[in-house]
């Protein structure tokens, strides 16, 4: 800790008061000891932890005020400090902290069931603020659990979380906990690596849940850092999984219906997400919108942020509006913040997303209204009169320049070409012609987002509203592509039918189209004979001619499929021009 102190801040770093957490933390938890605990004299904090990856991604989460710090901060430190995470932390399994540290009057050791006792019991009080249980007290979850004809199953990864599942599970009536299962949750299990590579709650590292749950059941997990939530449900023989952008909507429509019945002290209502994520929950909002401001109440809703929980508490300065801690605790506000990667939290809580919090809201929502998380947002659609399908996929990114170039330095050329597509009027007339040649004619393009990778807000008849987006992974070569469309509920399955195109159409855009103007075509030189002709075309391959011509019947199916009647030569066309760009 001295030395860390040092290494960073000088002498000035003899003088802070350093908080050392004597076991292994999650990161809320660390997020909400920072801002509700010393009086706010922890204004700073410091996570080691390999978040939801392998634990040879083990690296420092700075901690500022009880978010994130700032990308200028954290990337200096990286880059300044690499040496002092290298000479002084090496992994052995747990980390013990020095005799000298520990001896040194700068330095208070606090046990880890100190903080998870207070941190739980006040993770109660959301339950409540959302309206899952009337009371903050362990007897009214457990008295949910009792009530509920199915059992809840919780896999923590054998992550930092553990001590806290523990606790929270041990202070449920012994009928409660009978129907609470935790998986790889042995006291004192984890060790620093967690589930060795598989360490991500995701639907496929879930096998321990699919073999005890059935269909009323319901299933959670948590990352090895405890801020990512995934819940899923048992659907025939497999599992089913419910994302936070539905979460996100099933938790924002419950509070809303409360508040329309009893606003209390309410005067503001915030919905922020970042502008990958779905439109459910803003549709929700939306519904909700015009009754509340007829009582007076401002309703604000955010959907364009960058990807990264840090955004919400220090939103771009290009929205002015928008420029404020929007998970602060602030009079007469409630606010939900969410990324359709599994984080979520609430105004006044912690500043970070919170694994255990979206856990325990979306169990108590299964509980409470006795019907399936799935059932309940097909519900929610019938009510808002909107059907929505939301759809991501990922693309490897193997041009030969990117792989000439190497893909980090490929990154600025694609935020320069989006850039450029957004506001220079030639190259957005182009961008938008290959869009619209990848994706249908019928979209009319209102609106490109340049915060964070490229969206283009989309619309067509029928009340037909959407997006697609594109965005490169920090932490691999490849892209992510998100299609999501929405329409009235009575379009159902034209809706699903087209967000699948969509995202098809995106995928091929990107590959065939985007990376060209980003990066530049790739000349292709043929070495030709001597004295040949050159204006003599190559031999035609039969097979790959057939290949050619199957590509482009299954091609003019789908279109005929998905918009109907059209004039043969006009569906042949397209479907060759969709072949050739996928084709390069």
């Amino acid at each position: 800790v001295d030395t860390l102190a040092r290494a960073i801040l000088g002498e000035a770093g003899t003088k802070l008061k350093v908080t050392v957490l004597a076991g292994y933390t999650t990161t809320p938890e660390l997020s909400w000891l920072i801002l509700h605990e010393g009086n706010h004299k922890n204004a700073w904090g410091l996570n080691v932890t390999s978040s939801h990856n392998p634990f040879w991604f083990t690296g420092f989460k700075p901690e500022y005020f009880g978010r994130l710090a700032p990308n200028s901060f954290t990337d200096a430190m990286a880059e300044e400090y690499q040496h002092v995470y290298q000479d002084t932390i090496e992994f052995n399994g747990a980390y013990e902290l020095a005799a000298e540290d520990a001896a040194a009057d700068f330095v208070t050791i606090i046990k880890r069931d100190q903080v998870v006792e207070k941190y739980s019991a006040q993770l109660l009080n959301r339950l409540v603020e959302i309206g899952i249980i009337a009371e903050p007290a362990y007897k009214a979850f457990s008295d949910l659990v009792e009530a509920y004809d199915g059992k809840l199953a919780l896999d923590v990864k054998w992550g930092a979380g553990i001590d806290f599942w523990n606790n929270f599970k041990a202070k449920l009536s012994p009928e409660a906990q009978e129907k609470f299962l935790i998986f790889n949750n042995t006291p004192g299990g984890s060790d620093g690596i967690f589930d060795t590579n598989k360490p991500e709650p995701a639907l496929a590292n879930l096998g321990n849940l699919k073999d005890v749950m059935e269909e009323k059941d319901c299933g959670l997990g948590t990352d090895p850092d405890g801020d990512r939530t995934t819940v899923v449900e048992k659907v025939g023989k497999g599992l089913e999984e419910i994302s936070m952008n539905e979460l996100a909507g099933l938790f924002v429509f419950e509070k809303l219906n409360a508040l329309l019945k009893d606003p209390k002290d309410i005067k503001e209502i915030v919905l922020a997400t970042t502008l990958v994520s779905s439109k459910f929950a803003g549709l929700i909002v939306e519904y909700f919108k015009p009754q509340f401001e007829a009582k007076g109440i401002k309703v604000k809703i955010y959907e364009n942020l960058p990807v990264g929980f840090k955004n919400f508490g220090e939103t771009p300065e290009t929205d002015k509006e928008a420029s404020q801690n929007l998970l602060a605790e602030k009079p007469g506000r409630f606010s939900l913040c969410f990324e359709e990667s599994g984080g979520m939290s609430l105004g006044g809580w912690v500043q970070e997303k919170d694994g255990a919090l979206g856990c325990l809201l979306a169990a108590g929502m299964r509980m409470k209204h006795e019907k399936s998380l799935l059932q309940q947002v097909e519900d929610i659609k019938k009510v808002i009169g909107r059907a929505l399908v939301y759809e991501k996929d990922k693309t490897g990114m193997d041009h030969p320049k990117i792989k000439e170039k190497g893909y980090n330095k490929c990154a600025p050329d694609f935020k320069a070409y989006f850039n450029k597509a957004k506001t220079d009027p030639a190259k957005n007339a182009e961008f938008i012609a290959g869009l619209q040649a990848f994706i249908g004619q019928e979209y009319k393009i209102s609106a490109l987002e340049t915060v964070d990778g490229l969206k283009i807000n989309l619309s067509a008849k029928d009340g037909l509203g959407g997006f697609i987006a594109f965005r490169l992974s920090g932490t691999e070569p490849i892209a992510r592509v998100y299609a999501n469309l929405w329409g009235p509920i009575a379009n159902s399955e034209e809706v699903k039918e087209r967000t699948v195109l969509l995202r098809q159409g995106g995928m091929r855009f990107f590959a065939g189209f985007i990376v060209e103007q980003a990066l530049g075509k790739i000349a292709v030189v043929q070495d030709t004979p001597a004295g040949a002709d050159k204006s003599v075309p190559k031999e035609i391959d039969v097979d790959e001619a057939k290949k050619f011509i199957q590509e482009v019947l299954k091609e003019a199916k789908e279109i005929e499929q998905v918009y109907g009647e059209r004039k043969p030569e006009d569906v042949r066309f397209e479907a060759i021009i969709r072949v050739l760009k996928r084709n390069h």
